[in-house]
């Protein structure tokens, strides 16, 4: 008799599905400030392929289905129309109501650009925008459990070439600003862990920024090339886009990816895969 049972016990634990890696739940719905922005849009695509809702919030919503038009999966975006510049804590708070993660991709360019129009610029959208965000989350916090914050390398290096050049307008300076608020939000809300991702030169479609890489269409070097990944903001290099959005997703998706701070770049001797725990550890 303890045979049979020791034998159905094990029938058992053999027909359960293996246990997942993932810290969110397949069907999870994620909100994503930046959505529409190159890297933003493929990380939408990635993870709705995966099987993961998406909430986009963007200023305009027309213009964000149409930068979304081509992810397959349009049962799974829903979008939300919001002026981050102008929105109150109430309505940021609203739309991100009922996500279990929560990804802040919002940028703007480093120099003076017509992108600057109507006060979109790196004091306003790279650091004030996202404490606003962060101070919106008490009220929807019920359910998050990640919230992943996508930045510079050269945060913390701002008196070191080339990153004293691109700080000439405090873009980095005003993006530091905000990985610290992330990592005092987390702390103090006791509600949520944290990721902050630091890439490299961002290169590859698709093109929405105003930069030198888009000008010139700067494309990765290597299709199957990896990447590298390290801790701090130790790394010099350019990063693709299409990579960094797939390490971006396993931020939001693993469960070992917890309160951490790393930067990216491509490196034809890199991995495929990141090793979260080994990155955490």
């Amino acid at each position: 008799m303890l045979f049979l049972s020791l034998s159905l016990l094990l029938l058992l634990v053999l027909l359960l599905p293996p246990s997942s890696p993932l810290s969110l739940p397949l069907g999870s719905r994620v909100c994503i400030f930046g959505g529409t922005g190159g890297v933003g849009q493929l990380v939408a695509g990635q993870l709705c392929s995966r099987g993961y809702r998406v909430r986009v919030v963007a200023r305009d919503e027309g213009k964000a289905r149409d930068a979304l038009s081509p992810v397959q999966e349009q049962d799974m975006l829903e979008f939300e129309s919001l002026d981050l510049l102008r929105a109150t804590e109430r309505e940021l708070s609203a739309v991100m109501g009922g996500c279990e993660a929560l990804l802040i991709a919002t940028g703007t360019t480093a120099f003076p650009t017509v992108k600057w129009k109507g006060g979109n610029t790196p004091k306003e959208i790279d650091e004030l925008a996202t404490k606003r965000i962060l101070d919106a989350i008490p009220l929807a916090a019920q359910g998050l459990s990640k919230v992943v914050l996508c930045t510079s390398i050269g945060t913390t290096r701002t008196k070191e070439m080339p990153f004293l050049i691109l700080n000439l307008f405090k873009v980095l300076e005003c993006k530091r600003a905000a990985e610290v608020a992330l990592k005092a939000a987390a702390l103090e809300k006791n509600a949520f862990s944290y990721a902050v991702v630091r890439p490299g030169r961002l290169v590859g479609g698709p093109y929405t920024a105003l930069d030198l890489a888009t000008l010139f269409k700067l494309e990765a070097k290597g299709a199957g090339a990896g990447v590298k990944v390290e801790r701090g903001d130790g790394l010099v290099g350019d990063c693709s886009r299409n990579r960094l959005a797939g390490v971006i997703v396993g931020a939001i998706c693993e469960k070992d990816c917890r309160n951490v701070e790393f930067s990216i770049i491509d490196d034809a001797r890199g991995d495929a895969e990141v090793d979260w725990k080994g990155l955490v550890e």
